[in-house]
């Protein structure tokens, strides 16, 4: 592949780093301590929590949903930070445009993943040096056209995902994202943080899915699917020159159970771009040169 196998630790969006954002936190009304609530009523708590939890009982009153997990239970984040919670699946949705704020220190690399904009740009600023980086990316058209009728009528299948990797490392900087459409826009994941590369991948790279839907059989025999998430999957083969091997031992080592972003070819492969874990890791020192390292990754869901 012509882009280097890539890895980026994002830095969690928080109240204390997130400057502002155009999605407003309105799914359902705030939780209010005095209010009784019904099993099934919703409410969202914001600040610190950003999620929407449900009534698990009737006659629900005072009970703070966040510190009573069997009389509530969070269903998800609100829409306004559903690209910023750690889990994938989850999508924030609005009006176009979409423009969000966030600080940041010495951030080399940002991540958007499940886009649906037909622009996304990307700017950096600090005190002192002003605007250093600033960067518009058109989402190309991806639909496949075999003839007229698919000319005029297929659905638009834009490129979902926008990779940066060269933003200048600056402290104390604000970084500005601003996705826009002629209608709706959305965004699954945001990730920004500082990319380490490995190495290049072999052209033998496999990804697919994994299905947590689930077969019911009742006692007539009679079967029913229950739909269910799923997460995504890659398994790669990465070309890691022998003199950096332990360090990226260290490096993966470091990573166990952490939500990253895993860029294995930029701007050629989308289905090799997961926000997620790796399950196995395994460095196979395999000839002078280089060694083969293999990385099972696999999606939050």
């Amino acid at each position: 592949m012509s882009d280097p196998f890539t890895v980026i630790v994002p830095v969690l969006v928080t109240d204390s780093n997130l400057v502002s954002t155009t999605a407003t936190e309105d799914d359902y009304l705030a939780y209010d301590a005095g209010t009784n609530y019904a099993m099934g009523d919703r409410v969202i708590v914001t600040t610190g929590y950003h999620g929407i939890y449900q009534s698990l009982i009737d006659a629900n009153t005072g009970n703070f949903p966040p510190s009573n997990p069997t009389k509530w239970v969070l269903v998800g984040p609100t829409n306004a930070w559903a690209a910023f919670d750690e889990s994938g699946g989850t999508i924030t949705t609005v009006a176009s445009p979409l423009t969000f704020v966030v600080n940041g220190d010495l951030a080399t690399s940002i991540g958007l993943l499940e886009v649906d904009a037909a622009t996304a740009r990307i700017q950096a600023y600090n005190a002192t040096e002003g605007t250093y980086y600033d960067q518009t990316i058109e989402l190309q058209d991806r639909t496949v056209v075999g003839d007229w009728f698919d000319y005029f009528f297929s659905e638009i299948n834009r490129q979902a995902e926008v990779i940066v990797t060269d933003i200048p490392p600056i402290s104390t900087s604000t970084y500005t994202i601003t996705l826009e459409a002629p209608t709706n826009v959305s965004l699954g994941t945001f990730a920004m943080g500082t990319a380490t590369k490995f190495g290049f991948i072999e052209y033998n790279a496999q990804a697919g899915i994994i299905d947590y839907s689930r077969k019911d059989v009742n006692e007539f025999g009679r079967a029913t699917l229950e739909k269910r998430a799923y997460s995504n999957r890659m398994n790669v083969n990465i070309h890691v020159a022998n003199g950096i091997v332990d360090s990226v031992k260290k490096k993966m080592a470091s990573l166990r159970a952490t939500p990253c972003l895993w860029v294995a070819a930029k701007g050629q492969y989308e289905l090799l771009t997961i926000f997620g874990f790796y399950r196995d890791f395994t460095i196979d020192i395999a000839y002078p040169s280089y060694s083969v390292c293999t990385a099972e990754i696999e999606g939050l869901s």
